[in-house]
């Protein structure tokens, strides 16, 4: 009698164990969401390609030896950590198989990239660059990028003053990285938002921190080859990048600029034309980081003109440039913004640097 008890009694506590991971599950799948903890100042957020998981990373004032830390989106339980003994953390990006995480860190004695394995959190490799501190020669990395063949890692760097370059590097085998050939972009404006295509060795970006004439593009360059694809000077001034799942567009937002006010701007190309194909100029925006669905859409956070100031995701179908309001309350967000390309998932960061997990 007593072991039939017992039988019953851990059945009944698996019972209940499986209704609390359903009910939290489901919970989120409406859309309640989950808080995500993060010791520092969030700089960035970023989705693994599948949407399965979700690096924040340290922002460049932020404090404390964390660098990126990665949760599993499902569970919002935290994956891995990776730190640095650098003062700095740039940015980090995931290549576009989901195998690899590129960190960019870097202090007054020089600068270093850190190629870490996504399904252990292992570091396999790093690449560094020491500074000349006497003169001082800068050469942050400001950015990174994966190819989709995950054979180079791009580079965004600082190449003296008022000087900046993007940079190929071999990490085929990240415990021993190297340079290939010459920069294939140099300008005396600074590159952002340094993207590559899904599928193709296309790079984008925006340009800023330059002369008028210099900043305010929008550039495709084939990394391969050097070959331009596209430069389009729509903004005073870019911000950001993506492409979209096919990699049939690409959206590009900045500021534009005029005699009394400045307001920011959405633009999309078509990547195989360079012609515009669409324009979302009556939103402001939340955050100036766009993202395509992988149907498609185009999702970027704003309030719209002459409405509440209350922030809203909305989606944007590019045929016909129909917006629509994906969730109607507001989304407490004054930090950065990132949504997923698959899995309905987007994440956000409130007044209190904490991160807000969401679907739509």
């Amino acid at each position: 009698m007593n072991i039939y008890s017992a039988i019953i009694a851990r059945f009944s506590h698996f019972l209940c164990l499986c209704t609390v991971l359903f009910t939290s599950y489901s919970t989120f799948a409406q859309g309640t969401g989950r808080t995500l903890e993060f010791p520092s100042e969030v700089g960035s957020l970023a989705f693994s390609p599948n949407g399965e998981l979700l690096a924040a990373v340290r922002s460049p004032g932020g404090r404390g030896p964390l660098a990126v830390r990665v949760w599993n989106t499902r569970l919002g339980q935290k994956q891995f950590d990776i730190a640095t003994h650098r003062h700095t953390v740039q940015g980090a990006a995931f290549s576009a198989s989901g195998r690899l995480l590129a960190i960019a860190t870097s202090d007054l004695s020089g600068v270093e990239v850190l190629i870490a394995e996504v399904s252990s959190g292992r570091v396999l490799g790093h690449y560094d660059e020491q500074s000349q501190s006497n003169p001082r020669v800068p050469n942050f990395i400001i950015e990174v990028a994966i190819s989709p063949d995950d054979s180079t890692l791009t580079v965004n760097q600082e190449a003296g003053e008022s000087k900046y370059e993007i940079r190929l590097l071999d990490i085929r085998d990240p415990s021993h990285i190297s340079r290939k050939g010459e920069a294939i972009f140099a300008s005396s404006a600074q590159a952002r938002s340094l993207t590559y295509g899904n599928n193709t060795d296309m790079l984008g970006f925006v340009t800023t921190l330059g002369s008028s004439q210099a900043k305010g593009h929008v550039r495709l360059i084939e990394s391969s080859s050097g070959k331009e694809h596209l430069d389009e000077k729509p903004f005073t001034d870019g911000e950001a990048l993506a492409f979209s799942s096919d990699d049939s567009f690409v959206v590009a937002t900045g500021v534009i600029v005029n005699k009394d006010s400045g307001r920011t701007a959405i633009r999309v190309y078509n990547v195989r034309s360079g012609a515009e194909v669409g324009e979302f100029d009556r939103y402001h925006l939340c955050s100036t980081t766009p993202a395509f669905t992988a149907d498609g859409k185009l999702l970027f956070l704003a309030t719209e003109k002459g409405g509440s100031a209350e922030c809203n995701l909305f989606s944007a179908d590019i045929a016909t440039n129909r917006v629509s309001k994906l969730i109607p309350r507001k989304v407490h967000a004054s930090g950065p913004f990132a949504a997923s390309r698959t899995g309905r998932l987007f994440a956000v960061v409130d007044e209190a640097q904490q991160i807000h997990l969401e679907q739509y």
